[in-house]
């Protein structure tokens, strides 16, 4: 490669390149449990890109998300499926977290 090259990085294709993940295309939230997954979060799986060139709605994005997650809250009662149990995830910080599937969602009447 020449000096001065332009690389182009496109982060779907390191998403899901099947050197990098041991199921890439498929949908596995326990990835990020074992080694690969950890090292990977934070190298290899780069959703709003890196650097100087970083999206600039990544913040928003971020927040979004967890106003949507509250109006979903504030808006419907779910009921756990019982026998799935909770899943436990581990976050970059070394913190866990528990997830349950819903089985059913009942909307709250909002006043």
């Amino acid at each position: 490669m020449a000096p001065g090259s332009q690389v182009v990085l496109r982060p779907w294709h390191l998403h899901r390149h099947m050197w990098l993940w041991d199921n890439p295309d498929g949908f596995d939230p326990e990835r990020w449990q074992n080694e690969n997954g950890k090292y990977c979060q934070r190298a290899a799986f780069i959703p709003f890109s890196a650097g100087p060139r970083v999206c600039t709605g990544a913040g928003f994005a971020m927040l979004e998300g967890v106003l949507l997650l509250a109006r979903f809250c504030a808006a419907y009662e779910f009921t756990p499926i019982a026998e799935a149990g909770a899943a436990t995830f581990g976050t970059s910080d070394g913190a866990l977290s528990q997830w349950y599937l819903a089985e059913t969602a009942t909307a709250r009447r909002l006043i």
